[in-house]
C-alpha cells in the first residue's frame, strides 16, 4: 500500500479559460472542461503500482502542459 503525505488531489492550474489541468496522487494527468466540468482527457504519467504519485501542479508552459 502507498502512503500518501497529503490529500486525494494537489494544486490545480492558474485559474482556467477552457481547461483546468491537475495532477492527482493516482499518477494521472486530468484537464477538466472549465465551462461543463466534465474530463477533457486523461492520461498516466507514471505507474502507481510502483510506488509513483505525483503532488505538484502540472507546469504549462506556451500553452501546453
Amino acid at each position: 500500500m502507498t502512503v500518501y503525505c497529503c490529500g486525494p488531489t494537489t494544486a490545480a492550474s492558474p485559474p482556467p479559460t477552457v481547461c483546468s489541468t491537475w495532477a492527482r496522487l493516482d499518477a494521472k494527468l486530468v484537464a477538466l472542461n472549465a465551462k461543463t466540468g466534465k474530463v477533457a482527457w486523461e492520461t498516466e504519467i507514471a505507474d502507481p503500482e510502483k510506488g509513483y504519485s505525483e503532488t505538484m501542479a502540472p507546469a504549462v508552459v506556451d500553452g501546453k502542459v
